[in-house]
């Protein structure tokens, strides 16, 4: 897509980075360094560093994660709320696995899921999603400056669907334990106690240095005897607020 457009001011939005291919580092810094406009930001020093290393031609900016500026909506405190919820990816950036940590800590109504959509909010993705699909079968239509704003509002629906599932998830729980990044941001926008495994190269915890060792309530783990010590911390916390909660009539 860089290389299709050149003249334009491209901003590549805050990321972490990581090669595993020194000529895939090279093709990105002849694409991105050769285009003239493209700014890299990025959210961790490593991800810096790595970029200053392997990416000499391209002009890149520290940024912290843009999800830590979006503000969730009040909510009503919720009634019933599961003790813990465990978000646990299942792909290939999944490292010492939060479920497998979570597992001795877990009782019969605590929540293991990852990210998703269910129920008639996937149904009504599937219904946001046509005008994409329509206009990649039709490359005209998605051309169009006419169609433009149906695909602009596709997409925001989409991103409202997505925001909306993730905050009713975090809610109703009490406390959280994830090794997804923006799980972490979004348990800290939440305010709730939660414990976090590292993904396989280290961007949660590049981002917890970078911004969020200062904020929130939150517990990083590197092996089994670390995690232990942080989900009794969580119990805790989870206990020690169930306890406020009750004593204050269920506010929040």
């Amino acid at each position: 897509m860089i290389e299709d457009f050149p003249g334009r001011e491209i901003i590549q939005l805050p990321q972490s980075i990581q090669f595993g291919d020194a000529r895939a580092a090279a093709r990105a810094n002849a694409v991105f360094g050769g285009h003239g406009m493209f700014n890299l930001l990025v959210r961790d020093q490593e991800s810096y560093e790595r970029a200053q290393r392997l990416l000499p031609d391209v002009a890149v900016q520290f940024c912290h994660d843009s999800a830590l500026g979006w503000r969730p909506l009040p909510g009503k405190p919720m009634k019933n709320k599961t003790r813990m919820l465990v978000l646990a990816r299942q792909d290939h950036e999944k490292a010492l696995g939060i479920a497998e940590l979570a597992h001795p800590f877990l009782q019969a109504d605590d929540v293991v899921v990852d990210w998703g959509l269910f129920g008639s909010s996937a149904v009504s993705w599937r219904v946001a999603r046509i005008p994409l699909g329509l206009a990649r079968i039709f490359p005209s239509l998605g051309r169009s400056s006419l169609y433009y704003p149906v695909v602009r509002s596709a997409y925001k629906k989409l991103a409202r669907l997505n925001g909306q599932a993730g905050i009713r998830l975090f809610r109703a729980a009490s406390g959280v334990a994830t090794d997804r990044l923006h799980a972490h941001v979004l348990a800290v926008l939440l305010g709730l106690p939660h414990v976090i495994a590292d993904n396989s190269y280290g961007k949660i915890g590049g981002v917890l240095r970078a911004t969020t060792s200062k904020i929130g309530d939150h517990r990083l783990v590197s092996d089994q005897e670390e995690a232990e010590a942080a989900f009794a911390w969580l119990l805790k916390r989870i206990s020690t607020g169930s306890a406020e909660t009750a004593s204050t009539g269920g506010s929040s």
